[in-house]
């Protein structure tokens, strides 16, 4: 469809032709008209490819489309579980977002929105803003005795960032991990769209409980339910992480989360739990958390949850912080 002259649609509109000369130019570099030398400007065509094959039936083209996916791809769709209702009475993980403290939540916005420096308009180093680790550096040596450095601790946007990093960087396509029987589906959903093995672990009453049968073939990584339910297998999971950075030290990198969701440990070569845990008792041993978000009873608030990796310095504590900045850019 031809567009009119700038000239008569500014008499028309009765704006200045300066004006719809702009808008013209504004249009032509997004690309939604193009112009013919001595015929005038013309609407261009936007459509999607999809929506040009009005022949095909949306079922059927939705398999084709579905088919032009890469086989992580389609694994990603299968698995990803999200439901269109996310708030509302009686949602699993969902706090009353109705009693969120908003006016008192603005007002500190709008206070520090007045203070914000130009720096902070730019992009955020990768890792993420370096104050906020420092100040998540020393919530972990108050709260939970973590000695880590700030340069240890990677921002994300959660606990799905978190694990997703750490599987990136330590597993490969067909590794076997442990996960717990039943598994939280969104842990769970994430490692089956990567391509991972999972070997369902029974359960009791200390945590995991692995059978000779598994125990027998190390997987190359644990996924355990977290230790923000206090009563729930402590000193067994405890345990398990001195033993097993005693016996490996830095050779295997152990990343036992205290996230208040879960913890992972890469265990290459596990074959018992418990000798493992025997060993490690032998020599004391500090183990650092990789994936800990902070979320009380009372102010947690699903919208806005901040995830943080804490990770060991040497060799996964870089490569953390590179792999985040080529997830995230430098956002």
């Amino acid at each position: 469809m031809k567009l009119p002259s700038s000239r008569a649609l500014g008499a028309d509109l009765g704006i200045a032709r300066n004006t719809v000369t702009q808008v013209y130019e504004q249009l032509l570099g997004e690309g939604y008209v193009h112009a013919q030398t001595g015929s005038g400007t013309y609407v261009a065509d936007t459509s999607p490819h999809g929506v040009l094959d009005g022949g095909a039936r949306p079922g059927r083209r939705a398999l084709r489309d579905h088919q032009r996916l890469s086989r992580r791809g389609r694994r990603t769709i299968e698995m990803a579980g999200v439901g269109k209702r996310q708030w509302g009475a009686f949602m699993p993980g969902v706090p009353d977002v109705t009693e969120f403290p908003l006016k008192t939540w603005n007002r500190l916005q709008n206070r520090m929105c007045k203070q914000i420096r130009p720096e902070l308009m730019t992009y955020a180093p990768g890792g993420g803003y370096r104050p906020l680790r420092r100040a998540l550096a020393d919530y972990l040596r108050v709260t939970r005795a973590a000695h880590c450095q700030p340069e240890q601790v990677i921002v994300t946007t959660g606990i799905h960032q978190s694990v997703d990093l750490a599987i990136r960087l330590l597993c490969d396509v067909g590794d076997e991990v442990w996960v717990e029987e039943p598994c939280y589906w969104g842990i769970r959903n994430l490692l089956l769209s990567s391509g991972l093995k999972l070997v369902p672990i029974p359960v009791d009453a200390e945590g995991m409980n692995p059978g000779p049968r598994q125990r027998a073939r190390p997987p190359r990584l644990i996924i355990c339910t977290p230790s923000h339910q206090r009563s729930l297998y402590a000193e067994r999971r405890a345990l398990l992480l001195a033993q097993v950075r005693a016996r490996y030290g830095e050779r295997l990198p152990v990343l036992g989360g205290e996230s208040g969701l879960h913890m992972v440990l890469a265990l290459p070569h596990l074959k018992d739990d418990l000798a493992v845990a025997q060993a490690a008792l032998e020599s004391g041993v500090l183990v650092r958390a990789l994936s800990g978000y902070y979320s009380s009873a009372r102010a947690a608030r699903n919208g806005l949850l901040l995830g943080y990796a804490s990770v060991p310095p040497a060799q996964i504590g870089p490569a953390f912080e590179t792999l985040a900045q080529v997830i995230d850019g430098f956002g």
